[in-house]
């Protein structure tokens, strides 16, 4: 499995409005103005769908410890850590996987990210976790970034797009937000991703899975792993 750590300049005010972009799906991933790992472009949007709000039944509190503790004869987990320390998750069993780390580069605002993503590239699949810190005039709620830049976002990154399900999400109690999206790419077709969003003062803790339906489908194990076992340095 090959490592591999970029590092790119970012803008900071078109990376608290595009919280998540779509990923590579082939080369070499890199920081884009948008402040996501990419080289897809997307087309501008048709409308968002509808979101249906609703309260999560699970908190996100002791995920991490359920993942960590399988039980004696499991298998010890490898985690893949970012190299400041402030975020890692257990790194995919198997083969097919590359696994690398990002960083905002000075003057651009901090921003850290680790994602491992299939190497085939018609498997078009990653999961993420990412700390991005914004100023204190950017600063805002997780509810308005999920309400009002989101939708942006998505409309310039994809043809077309719907969050089908938003819930309230709880981790020792520090309010976020997950959702459930399906788009279409002008260039990879359509889409299916998973986001959970945190805002802790001047952070923006996120994680994620993205990919191709059929793909993402499959990967259901790994994307729950993914989920529970990530760590945020930023988000006790």
């Amino acid at each position: 499995m090959a490592r591999a750590r970029q590092r790119a300049g970012i803008t900071w005010t078109a990376l608290l409005a595009t919280l998540l972009a779509a990923a590579a799906c082939r080369g070499t991933a890199t920081i884009t103005p948008a402040g996501e790992a990419t080289d897809a472009g997307g087309e501008a949007a048709e409308g968002p769908g509808e979101v249906g709000e609703q309260d999560a039944s699970a908190t996100g509190e002791g995920e991490g410890a359920a993942a960590d503790d399988a039980g004696e004869d499991a298998a010890p987990v490898e985690r893949f850590a970012s190299a400041d320390g402030l975020v890692s998750a257990p790194r995919p069993a198997g083969e097919g996987w590359e696994c690398l780390e990002q960083q905002a580069e000075p003057p651009s605002p901090p921003a850290t990210l680790i994602k491992c993503r299939q190497d085939d590239r018609d498997r078009f699949f990653f999961v993420m976790v990412k700390d991005s810190e914004v100023p204190a005039s950017e600063r805002r709620d997780v509810d308005r970034l999920v309400d009002e830049a989101l939708p942006r976002t998505y409309g310039e990154l994809f043809a077309r797009f719907e969050i089908t399900r938003s819930a309230k999400v709880e981790r020792h109690g520090i309010r976020g937000r997950e959702l459930w999206i399906e788009a279409e790419h002008a260039r990879m077709g359509k889409i299916r991703k998973r986001v959970r969003i945190f805002v802790n003062g001047p952070h923006i803790l996120e994680i994620s899975a993205e990919g191709r339906p059929e793909v993402f489908d499959a990967m259901g194990p790994v994307i729950d792993a993914w989920f529970a076992g990530a760590r945020l340095a930023n988000l006790p």
